[in-house]
């Protein structure tokens, strides 16, 4: 079992959420093959089991994430969490009660140095602005692929009102500061899955298998036949050889002046 945590660092502010998930092998009738799968397993809005807020809020969530974790066997290096901004001083209450290996996950800094797709053949770093980008992009791809089960309609409606970005040939996702301000909610649901995903690509082998979708080269008309005349004649026409003379702008209009006559009229 795995656990991606969002942590909020004070009473009052964003949500604290954690996401308890597992990763394991299911069949796709589509591709008729074995695929890796993760699947969200329960979702727990921690400010809801907080009982007094005169303790401090951190205190709190760690005590609450310990108690998730025991109840769903979820060993240390199985959880991943959000260190953004104050994670730096949770992260060291967390480790005081839970031990270490657990996942710091910082999502300004630069995105990662792995292939981040099966049809792509660029890094994290060379596609996504930063480490943000990157966990939502891939998340995208990995719930595009059909492997991602089990999200629950709050989850899927925070995903779907963020937006995105290319800036310089990179994906940029909507800061969460931006999201907040234009649609008044922040995406803490989100945030919790997509560390938990990130997670298992690190350390459990979650990969999309999507695959990008054959290009198709349209085949080439059958030319009609004054078309197929005025190519051949085109192809006749003096090519630059050495010590021959070049054809000049007057053999192109007595041509064109062959074509109208063999009934392309004046529209040339």
């Amino acid at each position: 079992m795995l656990g991606g945590l969002d942590p909020s660092f004070t009473h009052f502010g964003d949500k604290a959420v954690f996401v308890v998930g597992k990763v394991g092998k299911a069949y796709d009738p589509l591709a008729k093959t074995e695929q890796k799968v993760f699947e969200r397993v329960a979702t727990y809005v921690l400010d809801n089991d907080i009982t007094d807020t005169s303790i401090d809020k951190n205190e709190w969530v760690v005590a609450l994430v310990k108690q998730k974790m025991q109840q769903h066997r979820i060993k240390p290096e199985n959880l991943s969490m959000d260190s953004t901004g104050g994670g730096t001083a949770f992260s060291s209450l967390l480790r005081r009660d839970i031990g270490t290996g657990f996942l710091d996950v910082i999502f300004n800094e630069s995105a990662s140095d792995m292939k981040f797709s099966s049809s792509d053949k660029r890094t994290g770093k060379e596609r996504f602005v930063n480490m943000m980008s990157e966990i939502w992009f891939v998340g995208k791809e990995l719930i595009r692929s059909g492997q991602v089960r089990g999200l629950d309609p709050d989850t899927i409606i925070e995903m779907t009102s963020r937006t995105y970005e290319e800036k310089n040939a990179k994906v940029q996702v909507e800061p969460k500061a931006k999201m907040k301000s234009r649609t008044k909610k922040s995406p803490d649901r989100s945030d919790a899955l997509f560390v938990c995903l990130h997670l298992a690509r690190l350390r459990h082998g979650l990969s999309s298998t999507e695959r990008a979708a054959p290009r198709h080269t349209p085949a080439t008309p059958a030319l009609p036949p004054q078309q197929r005349q005025l190519q051949a004649e085109l192809a006749a026409l003096p090519q630059w050889q050495p010590q021959k003379r070049r054809a000049t702008l007057s053999d192109l209009a007595a041509s064109v002046g062959n074509w109208a006559g063999a009934g392309w009229g004046d529209s040339y």
